[in-house]
């Protein structure tokens, strides 16, 4: 039984068509408080967040093609506060960034996620730590 109703397929068009970095934008603010059901335990902590997965096909060493394994890496969020503080100016949140994909990388120094962002100052979306990526 499908629970989605018109307005629904019509929000998954909209979202379908925007570019990555929109997209992450949208994202961020859907997931900004969102946490999984049954998490609301002093115990656990859990939120959801945006990430990527990615494998090649590649030659083996015996000749043969394979999969590799897959990379996971989380997507970051555009740090606008470091923007702000760093270049003594007041940067749109509503600016996403140029779109050059999301080609900037980096490991987390807090919780060891790997990252991928499309600016190099970015909010790790699982501790939200302030992260440079390069």
């Amino acid at each position: 039984m499908d629970t989605l109703t018109p307005d629904h397929y019509a929000l998954i068009e909209i979202l379908q068509a925007a570019p990555d970095e929109v997209l992450l934008a949208i994202l961020q603010r859907v997931f900004a408080d969102r946490t999984l059901t049954g998490t609301d335990v002093p115990i656990v902590q859990s939120h959801f967040f945006l990430g990527s997965a990615t494998r090649l096909y590649e030659q083996m060493p015996d000749g043969t093609l394979a999969w590799e394994p897959w990379e996971i890496h989380a997507i970051a969020y555009p740090d606008f506060a470091t923007y702000n503080e760093t270049y003594n100016t007041q940067v749109d949140p509503a600016w996403v960034g140029p779109d050059y994909g999301f080609c900037q990388f980096a490991i987390c120094r807090t919780c060891g996620t790997q990252l991928y962002c499309n600016l190099k100052q970015g909010i790790c979306p699982i501790c939200n730590t302030s992260v440079y990526l390069t």
